[in-house]
């Protein structure tokens, strides 16, 4: 906005200076013109390009985009109920014990009540192992799946096979990856 109406001023600098056609206050204008028109092409490339990273507090990853602003539906409050245990016994199989931290902070904050509000634990749990089903033991593939579960948590659902079986994710047990 501030560029474009900058580039406006500079062209009715050039209209002015050119309807002036001599002495200093002319060529002053034309140096104004040139100036602000330069200058909201400045303000204009540096709006387009600035990107605001804005991190959420305890993001262990290193990938901000998959950070929850804790607003998607969810009346503001962020993740959803605890792990359950058999929740842990599939992040104790799929990740390294250095890892498994990391990756129950990105569950409990970011693969919660934030996407499916309504659900209640096994719907939890439903999603949860999607996630993990789809990460195969690699916290990159792992934010890959709540970034795909944060756009629709039924496509996260479907990916892992778990969609039309309420009770499928159950009877999923991954073997030891590490």
């Amino acid at each position: 906005m501030v560029g474009g109406a900058t580039i406006l001023l500079g062209i009715a600098a050039a209209i002015a200076a050119n309807s002036v056609v001599v002495g200093l206050f002319a060529n002053w204008l034309r140096f104004a013109a040139l100036g602000l028109a330069f200058l909201g092409l400045v303000l204009l490339s540096v709006y387009r390009n600035t990107v605001i990273v804005i991190p959420q507090p305890g993001d262990l990853t290193g990938h901000p985009e998959v950070s929850s602003d804790g607003s998607a539906g969810d009346g503001g409050r962020p993740g959803g109920p605890p792990l359950s245990e058999e929740t842990e016994k599939r992040i104790a199989l799929l990740f390294d014990p250095t890892q498994q931290e990391t990756v129950r902070a990105l569950l409990l904050r970011d693969c919660g009540h934030n996407l499916y509000a309504a659900a209640n634990e096994t719907e939890m749990d439903r999603l949860r192992f999607s996630v993990l089903k789809a990460s195969h033991g690699s916290l990159d593939r792992l934010t890959d799946a709540i970034r795909l579960a944060k756009t629709d948590w039924r496509d996260a659902m479907s990916a892992a096979g778990f969609a039309w079986s309420p009770e499928k994710h159950k009877s999923w047990l991954p073997k030891k990856k590490w």
